[in-house]
This record gives structure tokens, C-alpha cells and sequence, in this order.
């Protein structure tokens, strides 16, 4: 009877009858075909030069403020990744995939330190407000992942790209490591096993010199304190024999462990992934799924969806503040404005006992105002005006490399103009005029000590330019806290 059963249940899953639940990377049915995901070609200028391949958009179910994910391939590209490509796509990540200058058809000539500056490129790009409005990405969750050299153009590209949220990196090539341990002999003969003649170069030679020229700088363990805020996913391969291991090992206890999400996982296969593509397709999902994961829809538009980083380098979440009264603002040690500390410590004495709490940022954007490092910024704040309020680590307020709670910040409370106060304001007008002459139109942070007051249920009440008079500030924080 149990054989007969047995049989019942082989001939059920043959049948469709046991398949697998529908996952994340599963085909899916389509109702209209405005439903259908998309292929469209990739052209994409890096130094005059054209950058050719794929990007595949997700079916229009899925929504916007999608991830988006670049796949940098490797040396020299024969190892495809088009299959993983897809089932992200079929869950719902745009994917990028690129052929370097050089490489199969782009412009130009392959250079492993051009791979790093295609990749960067690339990234800024997906990170911008044009890319996000065409494909429905969210520019907060751009991820860099690469195979092999490609997994060298990702940490590379990423330790330059504050922006860019995380990395998945395959069974990446440490090429700055293994140029330590081999001589440019003993790295050509590597090259052109791995195919180097199907390239686009000046010369075998010239391949070689860059990779030395940018060997130690390319070191991953170099890129490894750049990345502490990163999330890393390092996918390695049991029985790889292209890319040795120490490197990633030491590479991987040079992370900085701050809060970032980290996972590695050693599959039971080779260097290429063969046999285990479609777990590495879900489980790379589930990273990315897991690292974007959006807040309780009432964070959403508050700050309390976000978390900073202190000046010991923790993660501290804004929701510790809930149900308080926020006055956030950005600092500098040497600007005319410095001397508002005094009055903001002796506001945040006044009223920290009745629900209030003081953030500082400093921000070093406004005329390289607040160059020393943050440990030397907050004793100068405590010896010449004693502070107590919350100091956190510096940061950047405008720009691709903004942090995303002043991009939050500044698109949910748009510059209004100066408040006049005789002295500084015409100065900052002047000068602001002649660098811009369009800068009053734009939503960004002007200068130092720009202040936002944020109510009781975390949104935004009220931006404050730095001219408007602390009295002004004070009367403001009063009367949120006492809102019911």
C-alpha cells in the first residue's frame, strides 16, 4: 500500500498537481499585457564612450519605489548573468545589466580601473530623479552587485557612491590582492586564460599596468571602512579555483559591523554559480527585499521611518523620538552663524524636561565650515558653549550624497526666503545670487544652522532659515509641545 502511495504522490508532482508554491523569482500570469515586464537596450555614455546592454523593468503590478540592482560582469564576461537578472526582474527589481567599455560590443577600450568608473557612473545615474521617474525606482535602494572583476568594479564603484545602498557580491575577484601575490608575467598568463584577447584594449601590456598602477588603492580591504553603512551580501563558491579566498575572509573582518546588514553564504558549487542560481536568485531578492523593507505606512511620511548614525558610528532611529518635539537642525564650528549654539543649548535647557529634543548635524558643504572630525566638533561645542543636546556624526545635507532624512527633510518643507535681520542676510542673498542665480526657487539647504521643527507625530511643522531669529524658533517649539 505504501509503495502504491508513493507512486500516487510521484505522479501528482509530475502532473503539476504538487508543484512548488509560487515564490518571489517565479514566472508569473498576466492579466492585460500593459502588465507585462520589459525588456529595453542599455546606451549609456561614460567618457565619450558608449556603454551597451539590457535593463529589464518589472511588471507595472509591482508598483513604484522599486530596487534597482546594476550586475557588473566579470572577466571578460563570458559568465552570463541574465538568468538571475530575470527572476529579479520577475520580483520586482529593475536590473541593469552593462558591457564595460571595451566589452562586448560597448565603446571604447576595457580597462579593469575604467570597469570602476563605468560602474560609478552607472550608479549615479540610477540613483537620479529622471532614472526613478522612467522605471518607478526608489533612489534610496540602488544595490551594486558583480561576479568576479565585476565584484572588484562593485566595491570599488561603491566606496565612491555614498548613495548607493548596498552590494551583492558573487564570488568577487580581489584583483588588487592577487596583484600582491603574482608578478605581471604570472597576471597576463591569468588574463588570457580568462579571455583576455576578446576585449577591446591598447595592448595585453596596458591591461596589466592598470591593474598595478591602481592595485593597492583597488585592495578591498581599502574600500572596507567606506562601506561601513553599506549592506553586504558575499555569495562564495565551495569549490572555486579562479579567486582565492583569504582575501575575502579578510576583507569580510574588515567590515565595519555598524548596523548595516551583512550575510554570507558559501554555495556548493564553483566560481561561475553554476547548479545554484536560482537559490542565489531568492536569496539575493530576500536581501534586498529585507534591506528596503518600507516602515509602518504611519512612518511614512515622518521622520521616524529613518535612523542616523551617532558619532561612535552606532545606528540611532529617529522612532526612539516618537512622541516628542524635534528641532533638527545642521551646524558648522566656523561660520558666522556658530554662535547660535548659545542660544540653542539654553533653548534645549529651557524645554528638554517638557517633551523636546535638540538633533545636531553638522555638515561641512557650506564653506568647508566644519572640517575636523566629529570627536574634535563636539568637544569644541562643549568647551566653548556647553553643549548637552544630541550630537550626531557629520553629514551631507544637499546633493546625491545627502543623507535621505534631509532629503526628506527638504522636499517636505521648501526654502521660503531669507528672514531679513540687517546683517547676514543680504550678505548670504548676494552671495547665493551670484553662484545661482536661480537659488531661491530650489528646495535645498541654503547654509549652516537651517533648522526644521517637527511635531509630535514626526512630521514636519516648519522649516527655519538660518537669519530667523531663535526667539522666533522658541515661540514655535512651544507651541507644538503644547498641542494636545
Amino acid at each position: 500500500m505504501k509503495k502504491y502511495c508513493l507512486l500516487f504522490v510521484f505522479a501528482l508532482a509530475a502532473l503539476g498537481v504538487l508543484a512548488k508554491p509560487e515564490g518571489p523569482v517565479q514566472d508569473r500570469d498576466y492579466r492585460s499585457e500593459s502588465e507585462l515586464p520589459r525588456l529595453e537596450a542599455l546606451s549609456f555614455d561614460v567618457d565619450g564612450s558608449a556603454i551597451y546592454g539590457q535593463i529589464l523593468v518589472p511588471s507595472s503590478r509591482f508598483g513604484s519605489d522599486r530596487p534597482c540592482v546594476i550586475i557588473l560582469h566579470g572577466f571578460a564576461g563570458f559568465t552570463r548573468w541574465d538568468d538571475v537578472a530575470h527572476d529579479l526582474c520577475a520580483a520586482g527589481v529593475v536590473v541593469i545589466i552593462p558591457h564595460h567599455r571595451g566589452a562586448w560590443g560597448s565603446e571604447g577600450e576595457y580597462s579593469v580601473s575604467g570597469c570602476v568608473r563605468d560602474a560609478e557612473a552607472l550608479a549615479k545615474w540610477a540613483a537620479g530623479p529622471e532614472f526613478s521617474e522612467k522605471y518607478g525606482t526608489d533612489t534610496n535602494a540602488v544595490f551594486l552587485s558583480g561576479h568576479s572583476m565585476g565584484g572588484n568594479s562593485a566595491v570599488n564603484a561603491a566606496k565612491r557612491c555614498p548613495f548607493v545602498r548596498g552590494l551583492v557580491l558573487i564570488a568577487p575577484c580581489d584583483i588588487g590582492f592577487m596583484a600582491s601575490e603574482m608578478t605581471k608575467e604570472e597576471m597576463l598568463k591569468f588574463l588570457n586564460n580568462e579571455g583576455l584577447q576578446v576585449l577591446k584594449h591598447k595592448s595585453d601590456e596596458a591591461v596589466v599596468d592598470d591593474i598595478y598602477a591602481n592595485a593597492e588603492d583597488m585592495r578591498f580591504t581599502q574600500a572596507a571602512k567606506a562601506l561601513e553603512n553599506k549592506s553586504v551580501f558575499l555569495a562564495t563558491g565551495e569549490y572555486d579555483k579562479v579567486v582565492p579566498a583569504a582575501p575575502l575572509e579578510e576583507f569580510w573582518k574588515a567590515l565595519p559591523r555598524t548596523g548595516a546588514r551583512r550575510l554570507k553564504k558559501c554555495y556548493r558549487t564553483t566560481h561561475s554559480l553554476m547548479g545554484v542560481r536560482r537559490q542565489l536568485a531568492e536569496d539575493i531578492f530576500t536581501f534586498i527585499k529585507n534591506d528596503t523593507r518600507k516602515k509602518d505606512k504611519k512612518m511614512k511620511d515622518t521622520v521616524y521611518q529613518f535612523s542616523v548614525k551617532t558619532r561612535d558610528g552606532k545606528e540611532k532611529d529617529l522612532k526612539d523620538y516618537e512622541g516628542k518635539v524635534l528641532l533638527i537642525v545642521n551646524t558648522a564650528t566656523r561660520c558666522g552663524f556658530t554662535p547660535q549654539y548659545e542660544g540653542l543649548e539654553a533653548m534645549y535647557e529651557r524645554l528638554k524636561g517638557e517633551g523636546f529634543e535638540l538633533l545636531d548635524f553638522p555638515c561641512n558643504q557650506f564653506g568647508q565650515q566644519a572640517p575636523s572630525s566629529d570627536e574634535e566638533i563636539h568637544s569644541f561645542c562643549v568647551l566653548n558653549y556647553k553643549t548637552a543636546f544630541p550630537q550626531f556624526a557629520k553629514v551631507d545635507v544637499n546633493g546625491e550624497s545627502a543623507a535621505p532624512l534631509f532629503k526628506f527633510l527638504t522636499k517636505g518643507a521648501a526654502f521660503e526666503g531669507f528672514p531679513q535681520d540687517g546683517k547676514l542676510a543680504p550678505i548670504l542673498e548676494k552671495m547665493l545670487g551670484e553662484a545661482d542665480p536661480d537659488y531661491a526657487k530650489k528646495p535645498d539647504i541654503k547654509w549652516n544652522f537651517t533648522k526644521f521643527l517637527i511635531g509630535k507625530d514626526g512630521r514636519i511643522v516648519k522649516r527655519f532659515e538660518p537669519t530667523a531669529p531663535l526667539e522666533e524658533v522658541e515661540k514655535a517649539v512651544k507651541a507644538e509641545i503644547n498641542k494636545e
